[in-house]
């Protein structure tokens, strides 16, 4: 196993550090309740509930060859975890079935990079939220061995994230096969509707039980382009928020993963900046 850390389109893996990854746990979310207290009645009335940080625990260990050469890999890992932007982190996990599992060090010694590993479907958006802890074993006839164990906390939001795509809506469907439903108001995704014909200046679009609505009383253009965000919705670039109901979509998650969608609106249909969420 290894872990995939990225900051500005740059790449690194623990491995490369010379970290061999032992355990990355990721609890589930803190929840927090809302309730309110009411005067002559008892219990509580329930109102609403959130999730707050997921905290990621990692821990690794580390074989090197002297104390200066110690010394100069804590700066590394300094300058790539303690940084005031978040970051994203994904768990890699070995190719080989778990018979060909073995115990650090067992047979490869500590050649990590022999392991082939693949990225898992979703990653964490992050921080450093404590110190890193160094332990020292003792030393081997490769060198000094340390266990190193810190925490990461989510930043924007407390889920696994899968990379955004951009998809054609065909077959009134959309996949989703999140476990956290993911709606506009707390990740950025939009629908780009391009107009393939003229048609008269109003049309819905329906997910589910929620439903957008557009009224004008210009007719629409054979390759007008509207984009529904859920806070601003645009035609052609322009604001058009008081010609609709300003409707927020939500993508929710459920067993079937997968979504019904209906719409008189005559054009391509596109889901822009898509991700799936993960508790």
């Amino acid at each position: 196993m290894d872990l995939l850390i990225e900051q500005n389109g740059i790449k690194t893996r623990l491995s490369d550090l010379g970290l061999f990854l032992i355990d990355f746990d990721d609890k589930s979310a803190s929840i927090e309740h809302e309730r309110k207290t009411i005067k002559s009645r008892n219990g509580y009335k329930p109102s609403k509930t959130y999730f707050r940080a997921k905290t990621l625990s990692i821990n690794a260990k580390l074989l090197i060859a002297n104390l200066y050469s110690f010394e100069e890999k804590k700066d590394e890992l300094n300058g790539l975890l303690a940084t005031q932007l978040p970051f994203y982190v994904t768990k890699l996990l070995p190719i080989d079935d778990l018979y060909s599992f073995e115990l650090p060090g067992e047979k490869l010694g500590f050649d990590f990079k022999q392991i082939a590993t693949k990225e898992y479907k979703y990653r964490y958006e992050v921080y450093l939220s404590n110190e890193i802890n160094y332990s020292f074993i003792g030393k081997t006839d490769q060198g000094l061995l340390y266990d190193i164990s810190f925490n990461l906390a989510t930043d924007s939001l407390p889920f696994g994230q899968t990379k955004p795509i951009n998809e054609v809506l065909t077959g009134n469907l959309i996949n989703y096969a999140g476990t956290q439903d993911c709606s506009q108001l707390e990740w950025p995704w939009y629908l780009k509707l391009t107009a393939n014909e003229a048609a008269t200046g109003q049309f819905y679009f329906l997910i589910g039980s929620q439903r957008f609505e557009y009224k004008s009383d210009v007719a629409i253009k054979n390759g007008d382009i509207f984009l529904l965000r859920g806070y601003e919705n645009t035609l052609n670039g322009l604001n058009i928020n008081h010609k609709t109901n300003y409707k927020n979509f939500v993508l929710q998650a459920n067993p079937s993963k997968r979504l019904t969608f209906t719409t008189n609106f005559k054009g391509k249909v596109e889901l822009m900046n898509k991700t799936e969420l993960y508790k």
